[in-house]
């Protein structure tokens, strides 16, 4: 559990006659982390094998198919596609060939490109007919026949769009006594056709020009009679006509899909592997007649791969396993019980630990719901966020582990919730109001009188801390328990991870420096405690035996970590206060709550009527708040004093993970 599974480093010689059976065990088997070859002197790299690039094709046309489709394939559907497709790999029948896939994929792409083209040609029709439309209606605010624009010999004629009008028929008798000029405002343009004496074409149209004249050319009108109306309607009809045209080849299209959408994503799944397979040897070395395949496995398994290759090769296949080697990057595969297990989610979101490193994941799983409960530390609070946290686990079945790891920060908010006697912030209830039931129900609830501005007795629940009240004496001075608590939490925490620290240390670079680098650590607290103890009278230890203790220990980490060790002394107090934090956290979570509930909430309750659902209102908006902050900070806070304050001391991290080839085409985890 605290270390990461055991590695054998194991290098494979077969033919390359062999390679294709060796391939696909190895990828049938998922415990082969392959260590991509460097081209050599000796030996070159590898070749894909098999229609490798025909496998790429394939699989580009069935994506770019698929993810074109809007038909949604459910993560059951998928499941079951990923179960059949294992079913029938597993006993040596894929079901698939190239040739069978590519002439579906072919069959299902001409009919989508052919219907794609179709609707590419209305498309290009419905946009002129559109262009069309909107200059047919620069005409129609102007309520003339298309006849009236056609070219005549003495008249010509001017149609288009001006800035304003004033002054323009002034402007026009200046220059000739013969126009018609017609003006008609279309939406936010003021529309206007001018038709005047040839001779005087370019004097008018100089007179347009000065007020913004912006020309429609009428070209597209020569084989149009009547109003521009008429024609606008008809279009209108020929336009509704294509788009269902258009709507009906493209649902065409969606059930060409969805009816092959299932057959497809087996495709694409039996393809991704075979591309894997294909791709594998360009991660191994080769010769002229052999390749060499070097790999990381479970040293637990590496007798069942030996066994399958010899089977498979017929014993023609050279296996030889190594040793890791003291510095060589060795892939990690974390190794906890289901219990421990969603909790390796934060050693993934901050990093992996190297080889020799123990894996934190177990000191996480018993320190992080704790911080979590004890910042939260309310009944109505835990039971919430666990009723939350179940319901997106099921919405969210990628988020599990996170959502396990956080069901049991909730339980644990809900015991500390009973210790302090809190639900939904609430501490006592008032006597009038559940006097009747507490005593119909006898349940274990004391009286207690509240002194104040105005004296009442309550019922408090039962607790074993005060949270809020409850202080303790130190040094002559009162100070909240919860603090005192986080601060002794630290302590532990703390000296836990100095612990670790020793033994990472030892593992890694001998006893000594595990003493010097670690040991020192815990000189130096007793030498500090000595120094303190007897500053303060508490004890009869002579004091130079203290300030002894403290030179050695200063002595001791300088030759354990140089002056890095030196500069962090000062880290140790700092690190400790910040568990004042978990204190402090749920100091502020339960004065919100009060604030809610008898502040805000309370008053309205207590006039009755129509105030008793503001105040439920209040209450659940406030709560709902209070939830989330209490998730939030809590868990932000929880996840600082691991990271930061408990790793500082033995924890450096990483490690690459264990990546088995075979498990990413299938989603797998290793095979058994």
């Amino acid at each position: 559990m605290l270390e990461t599974e055991r590695m054998s480093k194991i290098t494979i010689a077969v033919s390359k006659i062999k390679q294709k059976e060796v391939i696909k065990t190895l990828h049938d088997l998922k415990v082969l982390h392959i260590v991509e070859h460097k081209k050599t002197e000796e030996l070159d790299i590898g070749t894909p094998i098999g229609s490798s690039e025909k496998i790429a094709e394939l699989l580009v046309k069935i994506t770019s198919i698929l993810s074109e489709s809007k038909e949604a394939v459910s993560k059951e559907e998928l499941d079951s596609i990923n179960r059949t497709q294992n079913l029938t790999q597993n006993t040596g029948n894929a079901g698939f060939s190239l040739e069978e896939i590519e002439a579906k994929v072919t069959e299902v792409e001409t009919i989508i490109k052919e219907k794609k083209e179709i609707i590419s040609k209305i498309d290009a029709s419905a946009s002129k007919k559109k262009e069309l439309i909107q200059k047919l209606d620069v005409l129609n605010s102007l309520y003339l026949n298309l006849e009236s624009y056609k070219l005549f010999k003495s008249i010509a004629c001017f149609v288009g769009t001006i800035k304003h009008k004033e002054g323009l028929k002034d402007g026009l008798e200046k220059v000739t006594g013969t126009f018609k000029l017609h003006t008609s405002q279309n939406c936010k343009d003021l529309v206007v056709a001018l038709f005047v004496d040839r001779k005087k074409e370019k004097e008018a149209l100089e007179v347009l020009k000065q007020y913004n004249f912006t020309e429609l050319e009428l070209n597209f009108i020569e084989d149009m009679k009547g109003l521009p109306l008429s024609h606008i309607t008809r279009l209108n009809s020929e336009l509704q006509k294509q788009i269902s045209e258009k709507n009906a080849i493209i649902k065409n299209i969606e059930t060409v899909k969805s009816k092959n959408i299932e057959i497809l994503y087996q495709y694409k799944k039996f393809l991704s592997i075979e591309a894997e397979k294909a791709e594998a040897p360009l991660t191994f070395g080769q010769t002229k007649e052999a390749v060499i395949i070097t790999g990381w496995a479970p040293s637990k398994r590496v007798d069942k791969i030996t066994e399958k290759l010899e089977n498979v090769t017929n014993n023609r296949i050279s296996i030889e396993q190594v040793a890791p080697d003291k510095h060589e990057s060795v892939p990690i595969k974390l190794k906890n019980n289901l219990i421990v297990k969603p909790f390796e989610f934060f050693m993934n979101l901050y990093t992996l630990p190297t080889y020799k490193e123990i894996d934190p994941s177990f000191f996480i799983f018993l320190t992080f719901p704790i911080f979590f409960g004890f910042m939260l530390g309310d009944v109505g609070y835990g039971i919430a966020t666990l009723l939350l946290f179940l319901i997106l686990k099921r919405l969210i079945p990628a988020a599990k582990d996170l959502l396990k790891a956080m069901m049991a920060c909730s339980y644990w908010s809900i015991l500390f919730g009973f210790m302090f006697g809190e639900y939904f912030g609430f501490e006592y209830v008032k006597s009038h109001a559940w006097q009747t039931i507490i005593e119909t129900l006898k349940l274990p609830l004391h009286k207690e009188l509240i002194e104040g501005a105005k004296s009442e007795i309550v019922y408090e629940f039962p607790r074993l801390i005060n949270r809020m009240h409850g202080e303790v004496n130190v040094l002559g001075n009162e100070i909240n328990l919860v603090l005192v608590i986080g601060a002794i939490i630290g302590v532990f925490h703390i000296n836990l991870s100095i612990l670790l620290g020793f033994i990472n240390e030892w593992k890694g670079h001998g006893l000594k420096t595990a003493i010097l680098a670690r040991a020192s650590w815990y000189v130096f607290e007793v030498g500090l405690g000595i120094i303190a103890l007897k500053s303060l009278g508490l004890i009869t230890i002579s004091n130079y035996i203290g300030i002894a203790l403290f030179i050695i220990s200063v002595i001791m980490i300088y030759l354990g970590e140089g002056a890095q060790g030196i500069i962090e002394i000062p880290s140790i107090f700092s690190n400790t206060l910040s568990y004042l934090r978990l204190g402090a956290v749920g100091l502020a979570s339960v004065g919100l709550a009060v604030v809610i509930n008898e502040k805000l909430a309370m008053p309205f309750m207590e006039k009755g009527g129509i105030f008793i659902l503001i105040s439920i209102l209040i209450l659940i908006v406030g709560h709902g708040i209070n939830i989330a902050l209490g998730i939030i900070g809590p868990f932000l806070h929880a996840i600082r004093l691991h990271y930061v304050e408990f790793f500082m001391r033995f924890y450096k991290g990483g490690g690459k993970p264990f990546k088995p080839f075979g498990a990413n085409a299938n989603n797998d985890e290793e095979s058994e």
